[in-house]
């Protein structure tokens, strides 16, 4: 599975930087680790928000969809046709 989705966001894995056979308790351990890392004044989240896209709620969506095994299924089967963005595409 690739880290990226056709309208260019990143796939949840990619936003917590796991692989799609990590356990529930790496995840909940990246997930701690990433919110703890966030800028801590509201311009810097914002911006960094901006610029990465990640804040709490992608972080805490993410970790909440991977960390259920019947959301992961589901999640993976739409993440399973995924396409990467137009630039990736001969032609265009």
């Amino acid at each position: 599975m690739k880290n990226y989705s056709f309208l260019g966001e990143m796939s949840h894995y990619g936003l917590l930087g796991v692989a799609c056979d990590a356990s529930a308790e790496e995840i909940e351990a990246v997930y701690q680790t990433r919110v703890a890392a966030l800028p801590r004044g509201a311009l810097a989240r914002v911006l960094w928000a901006v610029y990465s896209g990640e804040n709490e709620t992608t972080l805490a969506q993410a970790r909440r969809v991977l960390c259920s095994p019947t959301a992961r299924a589901a999640y993976d089967c739409g993440a399973a046709v995924e396409r990467p963005p137009w630039h990736f595409y001969p032609g265009i």
